[in-house]
């Protein structure tokens, strides 16, 4: 059998299982639709249909109140959270949804500023497999820096299909964490995400927004970061998501909040007086303050010019993402089934991969069917068409400095 009639064959077949799988209802996803969608990052939007359709922004602020310069950070990225270590380097963590890196794919991942934030380290995935079974996966991620120069991180998961809560490991290079057993804040019959935790004095002070609240957010506090103590409710006035990051200041906290880029101030965590104006706009806000009293923040902006789009193995536009789910892994199992060799059904097609389609080239041997299509090659088992790996084809000509998918881009 020569490869001509293999192609025709494996396209045939190809063919019919995308068909089959896209007659195929999609069985809903543990927790769709729990996750609270606020700001520009999370307002819904007709061209957007996950947080892989949005990139990171790196803004720059005198003073913390005006906010300039507004360049690509990291693509396809959000949930964004900035510390700073005991030697003054600068580290940012986020969720990245990076298309040709699968085994990244909606991970925490982290990158490194020597300089005050000019130029950062290519992003990389935390290390997390200590995660216990029955564990969601990792997400929302919040980095604080330890007295003793360690950190903590806490992120959003869930144990056994319960609700969402804020859980925490602990890492001495910020790549490498162990998780730390038990719940750090939860809410009965409440899903609890996306926390922000800063420290005031000698107490960690944690938020998080409260579900269908304007403007309002759950407060807990803590001597040792771990054991947290539920207080009352914070708010702020007018229209406000507290989906953002606190910081510590010279007289007590202040808090960057998605909705408008609003932000607010309070010396002792409890009441807040809303600041005018307002500041970083852009979904989720990360702020540090910087040694010569300037502020750096990082944004998730609006969708991408090419959005809506899904990674090639999770499948064409048109299926739960449009629902709004958000940021939901490739498959229901999450961080513990992100093999190479999945079965494409966890993300069916739904548009044709055939000989012939615009931008589409097929070709295949005794083993394998190639399909070229935007730049990628991907590979699929010619008798069973299940995805192997995929590839990206290197661009005409030399690649500049600084650019290729998900790396953050330095300053002009």
């Amino acid at each position: 059998m020569n490869s001509k009639t293999i192609l025709l064959l494996a396209a045939v077949s190809l063919s019919s299982f995308i068909s089959q799988a896209a007659e195929q209802p999609r069985p809903p996803r543990a927790g769709d639709g729990e996750r609270p969608r606020d700001g520009e990052r999370m307002r819904p939007q007709r061209r957007q249909t996950g947080p892989w359709n949005n990139d990171l922004k790196l803004l720059r602020s005198k003073d913390g109140m005006e906010f300039t310069e507004r360049t690509p950070f990291v693509e396809r990225a959000g949930v964004p959270c900035l510390t700073q270590d005991k030697n003054g380097r600068l580290i940012a963590v986020f969720q990245w949804f990076p298309y040709e890196r699968r085994e990244a794919f909606d991970k925490v991942a982290v990158v490194f500023s020597e300089d005050s934030g000019k130029t950062w380290s290519a992003p990389r995935a935390i290390d997390l497999d200590t995660l216990p079974p029955g564990y969601d996966r990792a997400f929302d991620p919040t980095l604080v820096t330890l007295a003793d120069g360690g950190f903590r991180l806490y992120f959003t998961s869930k144990q056994d299909g319960g609700n969402t809560a804020i859980f925490s490991a602990i890492s001495k290079d910020a790549i490498h964490y162990t998780f730390e057993p038990g719940m750090r804040f939860g809410v009965d019959g409440e899903n609890v995400v996306d926390c922000s935790v800063a420290k005031l004095g000698d107490t960690w002070h944690l938020y998080a927004p409260v579900p269908r609240e304007n403007a309002r957010a759950y407060h807990a506090v803590s001597k040792d970061g771990v054991k947290f103590e539920r207080q009352a409710e914070v708010s702020v006035s007018g229209r406000a998501s507290w989906i953002g990051n606190v910081i510590a200041v010279d007289d007590g906290l202040r808090f960057f909040g998605s909705g408008g880029g609003w932000s607010a101030r309070s010396k002792d965590g409890s009441t807040w007086q809303r600041e005018d104006g307002s500041r970083a706009n852009g979904g989720d806000p990360a702020l540090w303050r910087l040694k010569d009293g300037s502020y750096l923040a990082v944004v998730t902006g609006e969708p991408r010019d090419d959005a809506p789009s899904n990674p090639p193995w999770m499948g064409a536009v048109g299926g739960g993402e449009e629902r709004g789910e958000g940021n939901r892994p490739p498959n229901e199992r999450g961080n513990r089934d992100e093999s190479q060799n999945a079965n494409v059904a966890n993300g069916p097609f739904r548009e044709p991969f055939s000989p012939g389609a615009s931008g589409v080239a097929m070709t295949a041997n005794a083993d394998f069917l190639y399909v070229h299509r935007g730049g990628m090659i991907f590979m699929y088992n010619a008798r069973t068409l299940e995805f192997v790996r995929q590839a990206r084809l290197p661009e005409a000509g030399p690649q500049r400095r600084g650019e290729g998918p998900s790396r953050p881009q330095r300053e002009p």
